[in-house]
């Protein structure tokens, strides 16, 4: 294990970036799905949409001494591209940083040929996260003509370009966030159609959008001292609790086998269905008011890991907890209630009697119901209240917004109170460059290291590969038994709701929403936990119609406005449904986005190309069995 143990550190700085571009890029491509290529992917044809980009907008920002500068400029016409990138390098200092951001960066990044013209230009890439978040970092060297007199080597100095996605902290789109900052996206035909001054003006008003809301972010950083810019928001978060909130002192510890049974204890939130098909009267959807923060304002949640024990009895595990004490272990669970997850190829709830990892609020849970039989592995920490003045500050400001019909810091207070817990429980998994290669080599493939096979990515005149162990390897400052307790806090506050609703009356859940018919609402309203403002109490949503294929895949018709909200995971809404598979499954025509691990695949990254896929939905439900009314009961296990 690279870490070693530590005390969490404050922040101190409010810094952000003062040399930024903002850009986006416009291509000719066929939007539309045609009949024609419908059928030749049905036929077994391979069907491509090639994306030919003729635009470049951009906003090169200066932020010096408390002024602004703002320049705009548009590349199109003869080598436009070229241009473009060349301006980048040009306005990136030596011995200073860039930072470059679209709103999809990986599109962007790929369809302006972005790192072989970096590389070009005599950049390499440092590194990269080319998923979500997506991050690139490239750099550029020059000798200085003064020796080093302890190496004897020249002196160099470099420049250095940071390429962010703003979907690194806004999860929404381009419209959305324009509606948010009274900007709104404009119309625009993709075909070719439109004359490209109208081109520039839309192109351009994307680019304010994106200044608009990463400048809001940053400004916002800066005002009220949320730490140091962050590469994302879940990053910005920390921060932001480290150096204005947290005044308890967190030991981060090393304990391999602690880590081992904490990250087995951390499981996501809770999706089921609890009855499958149409569902044969009026269903209530309720939603929980921010269920993350509310369950982080009052929790306690471990600071300190204060010993690890391969065994302990009953006896002792309650003693602890009564002590005040937090606690992280295995558990043999023997149960008729659906309270305990399991994870398998799925997160389950299951009934019976099996093994599992839990944390303090599932396991009080489990002994206050006689349900726990044994532990192992137990985990004991000293707990404390870390989160109640950050929840505090982030919710009270947000309602003071609200009221104030401020939709910009509505929406900032509200991504900072749902960005934070999930850090604490972050793995270090990154692509580390071990290997130079040629400037113009682009590929992957697996290779044979003394660790075993391993892929390899090759761009930007380096090698990468997962950091060996990356399974095993912590981040720096994670400390999973905090993440555990939250997320078991928000699964056990859901399933609570759901026995007061009465579980028959339960139609369908979702981390933070229960589905229930007007049975399940009275009882919840007869409890005392239906209230549209209260922290953690349950919102009621919409009233109508449920038809239920399983987990993210239902159709909801409200019964007021019919208004009609179809959920399929995995299915665009842009999507075609082109009839059924041979097993009576729904198949769809969609279009499949490519990125950074096709174009390498592909080895070039100079042009971008959707493909038309068949995406067939399985519907077979495994998380329970389903009877001839529809009805959802949970698996039962026996394994000891």
């Amino acid at each position: 294990m690279k870490r070693k143990p530590h005390i969490l550190t404050k922040g101190k700085t409010s810094k952000t970036p003062d040399r930024i571009v903002f850009f986006d890029s416009e291509s000719h491509v066929a939007i539309d799905i045609t009949e024609e290529e419908i059928q030749k992917v049905l036929d077994g044809e391979r069907v491509f949409k090639k994306h030919e980009l003729y635009l470049i907008c951009a906003n090169f920002y200066i932020s010096r001494n408390g002024k602004e500068k703002h320049e705009y400029h548009d590349y199109h016409g003869k080598a436009f591209v070229e241009r473009f990138w060349q301006d980048v390098d040009d306005f990136t200092r030596w011995r200073g940083r860039t930072f470059m951001f679209a709103h999809n960066a990986k599109y962007d990044t790929l369809v302006t040929s972005c790192v072989p013209m970096l590389v070009q230009l005599g950049y390499e890439v440092l590194g990269f996260s080319d998923s979500n978040p997506f991050i690139l970092r490239l750099r550029k060297s020059r000798g200085t003509g003064k020796i080093d007199p302890e190496t004897g080597e020249e002196k160099m100095e470099h420049k250095s370009i940071v390429i962010l996605s703003s979907t690194n902290y806004y999860q929404q789109s381009l419209e959305s966030l324009g509606r948010a900052f009274q900007l709104a996206k404009l119309e625009h035909d993709h075909t070719g159609e439109t004359p490209i001054e109208d081109s520039i003006t839309y192109c351009k008003r994307d680019v304010e959008i994106l200044t608009a809301s990463m400048l809001a972010f940053m400004k916002f950083i800066r005002d009220e001292e949320h730490g140091s810019f962050a590469v994302t928001v879940a990053g910005q978060a920390f921060n932001s609790f480290r150096t204005k909130f947290m005044e308890q002192t967190i030991y981060i510890h090393d304990n391999r086998n602690a880590i081992k049974v904490e990250r087995d204890a951390y499981a996501g939130g809770r999706n089921e269905c609890w009855h499958i098909g149409e569902v044969p009267e009026t269903v209530y959807g309720l939603d929980v008011n921010s269920m993350y923060p509310s369950v982080m304002i009052d929790g306690i949640f471990p600071v300190e890991l204060l010993t690890f024990r391969r065994k302990m009895t009953l006896e002792g595990l309650c003693k602890n907890i009564e002590e005040g004490f937090l606690v992280c272990c295995e558990a043999r669970v023997k149960t008729d209630y659906p309270i305990f997850h399991l994870k398998e190829e799925r997160l389950i709830f299951p009934v019976g009697e099996f093994w599992t990892s839990l944390s303090t609020p599932e396991l009080v849970e489990g002994l206050q119901r006689g349900l726990i039989q044994e532990v192992k592995n137990v985990c004991v920490y000293r707990g404390e209240k870390i989160f109640t003045e950050y929840v505090d500050y982030f919710y009270n400001r947000r309602l003071e917004a609200k009221r104030a019909k401020d939709s910009i810091h509505d929406l900032l207070y509200k991504i900072f109170l749902n960005s934070l817990y999930g850090k604490f429980g972050q793995k270090d998994v990154k692509w580390e460059r071990f290997d130079d290669t040629e400037a113009d080599e682009i590929w992957s493939e697996y290779m044979i290291f003394p660790s075993g096979m391993t892929l390899v990515k090759a761009f930007g005149g380096g090698m990468f590969r997962k950091a060996q162990d990356a399974d095993n390897e912590e981040a720096w400052n994670s400390f999973c038994a905090i993440a555990s307790h939250v997320t078991a806090m928000a699964r056990m506050m859901l399933f609570g709701y759901a026995e007061k609703a009465g579980l028959h009356n339960v139609y369908y859940m979702d981390t933070d929403s229960l589905f229930v018919n007007k049975l399940g609402y009275n009882k919840l309203k007869v409890a005392g936990v239906i209230d549209d403002m209260a922290l953690g109490a349950l919102a009621l949503e919409k009233v109508g119609t449920l038809t239920i294929h399983g987990c993210k895949d239902y159709v909801f018709v409200e019964d007021e406005t019919g208004k009609q909200h179809t959920k399929i995971k995995g299915v665009p809404s842009k999507a075609k449904m082109v009839g059924e598979s041979k097993e009576g499954k729904p198949m769809y025509i969609t279009t499949q986005w490519m990125g950074y691990s096709k174009a390498l695949k592909n080895g070039n990254m100079t042009y971008y190309e959707n493909e038309l896929i068949v995406k067939e939905l399985k519907r077979e439900y495994e998380k329970g069995a389903t009877d001839v009314a529809g009805r959802v009961t949970p698996h039962r296990y026996i394994v000891v």
